[in-house]
């Protein structure tokens, strides 16, 4: 769980970033999103041990998407765009 202080401090950040992708069809904005998450992901390793690493950013990986499916429920809502 993601303390209130650190929700403001992502708040700030995607209000900050919202500009430059607006206006932006959405297939350049899923591409810089995956680009970003790529880096984050190859930031990731054990070093000398490429099944670890493997493993590492799998569920990195699934972490993410997890969180993600979650704030497009809260966002939905928020949207009013909840089927």
């Amino acid at each position: 769980m993601i303390g209130t202080s650190k929700t403001r401090e992502i708040i700030a950040i995607v209000e900050q970033i919202k500009p430059l992708l607006a206006g932006q069809k959405p297939e350049v904005i899923a591409a810089v999103l995956a680009d970003l998450m790529a880096i984050l992901l190859a930031g990731h390793y054990a070093e000398g041990d490429e099944n670890e690493t493997r493993k590492m950013r799998a569920e990195l990986l699934a972490m993410h998407c997890a969180k993600v499916r979650e704030l497009t429920r809260i966002n939905a809502e928020i949207m009013g765009t909840t089927p």
